[in-house]
């Protein structure tokens, strides 16, 4: 079998960043960059403590922005992360 050596490679990687978008009364909404192939996952938690996120939305990726909106429940706290594989 042997070992081969090769050259020396740079990862990058770079998390989605979101940007508030404009929503109706009693929605949240926010917009995300995506890159051709990949796939993203919108996941929410109700508390921050909660032991796991939740998906509520699966994208694949265009190479264009994708936006999410969502109704908000009027007393319980959402937080949003987005995911991409």
């Amino acid at each position: 079998f042997g070992s081969v050596t090769s050259a020396s490679a740079t990862l990058t990687v770079t998390a989605p960043s979101l940007a508030p978008v404009p929503a109706p009364p009693g929605n949240v909404g926010f917009q995300f960059a995506t890159t051709t192939g990949r796939r993203y996952i919108v996941e929410r938690k109700f508390a921050l403590t909660d032991p796991v996120w939740t998906p509520v939305q699966t994208n694949n990726g265009t190479g264009s922005p994708l936006t999410f909106t969502r109704p908000t429940a009027a007393s319980a706290s959402s937080f949003f992360r987005v995911r991409a594989e």
